[in-house]
């Protein structure tokens, strides 16, 4: 029986048709034109046969809480179990004797060696191994004897060098890369082993008269050197992560638009996942199709998201449903289970409870959880959620969500099976996280486009054009980090007394090893980039990058690769194309520049020249108030009717508080017309009439206001003014309440509301509650502060003139500090020209974005967004 070992396949080899091909991944099978099938692959199939399970992630992370528990004795099992997993997993993978291990003199390495023998007879209990060891299960009794040819393993580890001995049959090849250098050395010691089991280390080519006969001829080893056509290399450095993405994918782009294949171009980064979303992203605005490969954890996804949202409302539901939480849940494009009138209604309702989402057709008893139950009846109610709201038949939508609701249900399935069990909500939640965190799915599943691989899956595979981006220390090569269990001072010293196990060594050689074979990857051309920048810290060029001898090459001339580009560059410069979003954004653009440049008001400013007769208006004090502070507040709001969106107010806003205020205090003075009267008032009445108020205004459960805190606080700051002296003087008297009027205000149609009107001796007494202890701001004066009182002036015309009586004077009342505010008369004449002014604003349709000096009228403005005023 012949075995061979060669370190490379000629170019023009055709195999053999009874040589069976083992590859590690899609695109070096597709080097060799056949279909893929690994080692993974078939070990699996021979494991199935033998009658044993592989451990599940999360079952196997169960196992080693157990057994880090039983052995260490530690209270938080959770992180250390994680710890402790991956290093036995290494160690597994490496065939440890465990038994040898545990008379090791260091503590540490000996309770290594009691964890991972527990954790192989818990395993064994079930009749399982860990994903581990794999390779070495399928190794014992291996049966499927055939002649393979094993390519792209070109550094492998020992348990799949044992694997492919037990393996291989007569005339197998392992194509084995070896040389003298020192990156090669894990692969002399693999070659070592395998000509000890009997393999022969060979080369072989193909005469021109055998190739159509398909006969190999064999020759003894030579060694070799690192041999490689002559290809283009170039290498380019960018600012920051997204410039080299964008320049690099430009060039992508040339390359499609020059009529090479999407196939023949590879994009290489040893991170993907530092690389992967943005390469993404970007070629999805550039209309490059890319696929990437490499997998990302479900809690990453749209479900994952969705899942953490559902057990964050399932853990405190006990009637209780957030408003905020439940909106996500239920606005997620995995549910949708709010049209958008029902979601209008919710804003302005804010229901936290089932009974009030019930109100609005939405039944949330599904998210009831019990306290305890077994984990197949929490299974059940997931189940009952997944199916009323229809998520499978919604993540169809998405390959990549489809993909991680079906491997969601198979671990939830499993998971199930652990126990009968009864277990807490709380352990159910937590149970559920870790598996969202386990579960991996693929960044991208699909077909075709241009590939973005780490180097890695690209051993011995061929492409035309290969692009390698992040050429930085720290990402090619990769930061090598230590083992937190098994440092790297006691890799050292087992690896010395002959334990197969990797060191900092070792793993510095590998991966030096990937770059070299990435070299081999590319027919035509490589080329290499790295970023300056990386999270604003500066980045050391790869020192693999010095054995190339490149330079950095000047950028040629960066086409504009997405029509976001074009238009980012051309609006600037005003050159129009026959785009309409392009052609909006020069219109937008000249409109915002002539706001910040021109001295002339434009029609986006307010000055709209359409003319409206005054006399046609009818003004309240609040609503001149408006124009005189600033034109545009008052066109926005009434002319143009622009209104925020309707929501609840779960803290009381200032127009909130002042209609309660007023209300309140109103009624309390219904019967009462002296001091001496309001005597008797007490809080008990108070309190029955803030009720009312609530009932009239509608106010819901939600309000701030159903907080017994809140209800006393406004409860005890009314009574207080209504007990003060200065609410109520001892000779004064309620003449009227709320009072109405319509008068004719210099030419202007003016009506309103006065809060009360006193009768004292000297004559008639307007009083306005403020529910604010600062000074009301008034209309500009000539030094544009807003500082001209307004409405007392007009309150005080409106009285004299229903009254027949010249002596009125008029006050503010604040209410949060008791304090009185006597109103100073303002001169006749400016109130007559503000009069004039709004009329002309009218007449002439000129609304001017113009707000106070101080921009006070800006403070509780809702059309900033209109103005861009701030």
């Amino acid at each position: 029986m012949q075995r061979l070992i060669v370190p490379d396949l000629p170019p023009k080899l055709s195999l053999l048709d009874d040589l069976q091909v083992i590859t590690p991944d899609l695109p070096i099978a597709r080097s060799l034109n056949v279909s893929q099938y690994s080692l993974q692959v078939l070990a699996e199939t021979i494991v199935h046969q033998q009658g044993i399970a592989i451990a599940s992630a999360l079952f196997s992370r169960r196992l080693m809480q157990d057994t880090v528990k039983e052995v260490l004795g530690v209270k938080d099992i959770t992180g250390i179990a994680i710890s402790w997993l991956n290093t036995v997993k290494d160690l597994l993978c490496s065939g440890m004797d465990f038994l040898a291990l545990a008379d090791f003199p260091e503590l540490r390495v000996k309770n290594i060696a009691k964890v991972a023998l527990l954790y192989q007879q818990k395993l064994k209990q079930f009749n399982c191994i860990d994903a581990a060891q794999l390779f070495w299960q399928a190794a014992i009794d291996c049966k499927n004897f055939n002649s393979y040819l094993f390519y792209g393993y070109f550094a492998p580890t020992q348990d799949q060098i044992v694997f492919i001995n037990a393996l291989a049959g007569e005339n197998s090849i392992l194509v084995l890369p070896t040389g003298k250098d020192i990156i090669f050395t894990g692969n002399r010691e693999k070659i070592d082993f395998l000509q000890s089991q009997g393999w022969q280390l060979n080369s072989l080519t193909v005469n021109k008269s055998q190739e159509k006969t398909n006969n190999i001829q064999v020759n003894p080893i030579r060694p070799i050197k690192a041999t490689q056509k002559q290809i283009e290399k170039k290498l380019y450095s960018f600012p920051d992560l997204e410039a080299e993405v964008r320049g690099i994918l430009t060039k992508v782009k040339a390359l499609l638009h020059q009529g090479i294949k999407a196939k023949d171009i590879v994009l290489v980064a040893r991170d993907e996942k530092l690389y992967g979303g943005l390469l993404l992203d970007i070629a999805w605005e550039y209309d490059i199709p890319l696929r990437a490969f490499y997998d990302i954890s479900l809690e990453e996804s749209r479900l994952g998201a969705w899942i953490r949202e559902l057990l964050e409302v399932i853990a405190i539901s006990e009637n209780n449903f957030p408003f905020e939480i439940i909106t996500r849940i239920l606005h997620h494009p995995l549910v949708k289970q709010l049209d958008n009138d029902t979601w209008q209604k919710a804003k302005i309702s804010y229901p936290i409870t089932i009974e009030a989402w019930s109100e609005l057709g939405i039944d949330l008893s599904l998210l009831q959880f019990p306290s305890q139950a077994s984990r197949s009846e929490y299974l059940q109610l997931l189940q009952t959620i997944f199916e009323s709201w229809k998520v499978q038949n919604k993540a169809q939508i998405w390959a990549k969500e489809i993909v991680a609701f079906y491997r969601l249900q198979e671990a939830l399935y499993n998971w199930s099976q652990f126990s009968q069990e009864s277990i807490s909500k709380k352990q159910f939640i937590q149970e559920i996280t870790e598996i969202t965190s386990i579960i991996t799915i693929p960044i991208q599943p699909g077909r075709g486009g241009v590939e973005f691989h780490s180097p890695l899956s690209l051993s011995g595979a061929k492409y035309p054009y290969v692009f390698v981006l992040g050429m930085v220390d720290g990402v090619f090569p990769s930061t090598i980090t230590e083992d937190l269990v098994l440092d790297f001072y006691s890799r050292k010293q087992l690896y010395s007394q002959g334990y197969q196990i990797s060191t900092a060594v070792n793993l510095a050689q590998k991966e030096k090893l990937y770059f070299h074979f990435l070299l081999q990857v590319a027919t035509k051309q490589i080329t290499f980039s790295y970023p300056l920048l990386i999270d604003q810290e500066a980045t050391i060029p790869s020192p693999y990058l010095q054995s190339l001898n490149l330079e950095v090459s000047k950028l040629e001339t960066q086409y504009l690769a997405s029509w976001s580009e074009i238009r980012q560059v051309y609006l600037p410069q005003k050159i129009t194309i026959k785009d309409d979003v392009l052609q909006n954004a020069v219109k937008s653009w000249n409109i915002a520049k002539d706001r910040e440049l021109s001295k002339t008001v434009g029609e986006y400013q307010g000055a709209i020249n359409t003319a409206l007769d005054p006399n046609k208006f009818t003004f309240s004090a609040s609503q001149l108030t408006q124009l005189g502070q600033c034109p545009f507040k008052w066109f926005a709001g009434r002319l143009l009717r622009l209104k925020p969106l309707a929501e609840i107010e779960l803290d009381l806003s200032t127009t909130a508080k002042g209609n309660i205020y007023h209300q309140c205090l109103d009624a309390a003075l219904e019967n009462i017309k002296t001091a001496t009267d309001l005597e008797k008032f007490n809080r008990k009445q108070l309190q029955e009439i803030l009720l009312q108020i609530e009932t009239a205004l509608a106010i819901s459960q939600q309000h701030i206001l159903s907080l017994p805190e809140k209800r006393q606080e406004l409860i005890e700051l009314l009574y207080r003014n209504l007990t003060h002296s200065n609410f109520l003087a001892l000779d004064t008297e309620v003449f009227q309440r709320e009072y109405e009027f319509k008068i004719d205000w210099y030419g202007l149609k003016v009506q309103g509301q006065i809060d009360r009107i006193d009768r004292t001796t000297t004559g008639l007494k307007v009083l306005d509650y403020k529910s604010s202890s600062s000074i009301t701001s008034g209309i500009k004066d000539e030094f544009n502060k807003a500082s001209i009182d307004l409405q007392l002036p007009i309150y005080i015309d409106a009285v004299t003139e229903s009254f027949e009586t010249e002596s009125v004077e008029a006050s503010y009342y604040h209410l949060p500090n008791q304090k009185i505010r006597t109103y100073k008369k303002s001169q006749q004449q400016e109130l007559a020209e503000f009069a004039n002014k709004v009329k002309s604003h009218l007449e002439k349709g000129y609304y001017p974005v113009e707000p106070d000096i101080q921009q006070k009228a800006c403070q509780y403005c809702n059309f900033d967004l209109v103005c861009r005023k701030k």
